[in-house]
């Protein structure tokens, strides 16, 4: 009984130790950490917030972010989604030291504001080798991939892809993307597979075409708001038929 009493405490140990390194798992996971950000949205939902600096932040469908904001830094966590950062002139005159660096961190690596609006999207394949996306209208923004590969700027009117081991070179942002803070997306001559791809985010369900019609180019501008009236449009204007299940 008592060798029986000792194997019943250490199977118990055991599993104790097995509950918190599972726990503590969970608590890493991406899903987990998203689910109770700070702040975040559900699928189709946008939000305009106004942080402590007065900075302006927006996030798109699906996101979520942390925020640390102390007498240091400025720091967001992006977990998910996408966000459109504006760093207010009148940070300078908040609460705490105006020359406070505001850096947004990703799974890829961290970002640097230098007195800007940029847009910061990350796939849900960011971990695994999913390139982020950085999108700068207006100041500029210093990219540092985690992998410590010498940071690179990317300047007003330019957007760049990274991942945790590079930044790729800028390249010509297009004036539209922030189209979505709107509740607009505006297409030219996108894919219809891609343009799918982009409705999707903002719905339930799965959207998808007939690889046949996958390269069909489309151009318009189509209201996240209303999905359905957006696929409709589709059905209306070009040759296409759209099915339900």
């Amino acid at each position: 009984r008592p060798a029986r009493g000792r194997r019943g405490i250490l199977r118990g140990l055991a599993w104790l130790a097995g509950a918190g390194m599972g726990a503590q798992a969970v608590r890493q996971a991406p899903s987990w950490q998203a689910a109770v950000a700070d702040l975040r949205t559900a699928r189709g939902e946008r939000r305009d917030v106004r942080l402590p600096d007065r900075s302006r932040l927006t996030l798109n469908t699906a996101s979520a972010v942390d925020l640390q904001f102390d007498d240091r830094e400025r720091r967001l966590r992006l977990h998910a989604g996408e966000i459109l950062v504006e760093t207010a002139a009148a940070a300078a005159t908040a609460v705490g030291r105006p020359d406070r660096p505001f850096v947004v961190d990703t799974r890829a690596g961290r970002l640097r504001a230098l007195g800007t609006r940029f847009v910061v999207r990350q796939p849900d394949d960011a971990a695994t080798g999913g390139e982020m996306l950085v999108q700068v209208f207006d100041g500029a923004v210093e990219i540092a991939p985690a992998q410590g590969v010498t940071p690179s700027i990317v300047r007003a009117g330019q957007q760049a892809h990274f991942t945790r081991d590079l930044a790729r070179p800028s390249t010509a942002v297009d004036p539209t993307a922030a189209a979505w803070t709107r509740g607009l997306l505006v297409a030219e001559r996108w894919r219809l597979a891609d343009l799918l791809a982009e409705l999707g985010r903002y719905r339930a369900g799965v959207v998808r075409c007939d690889p046949a019609v996958a390269e069909l180019a489309v151009s318009g501008v189509f209201s996240l708001q209303d999905t359905d009236a957006a696929l409709a449009a589709l059905g209306r204007t070009r040759p296409v038929r759209v099915q339900r299940t």
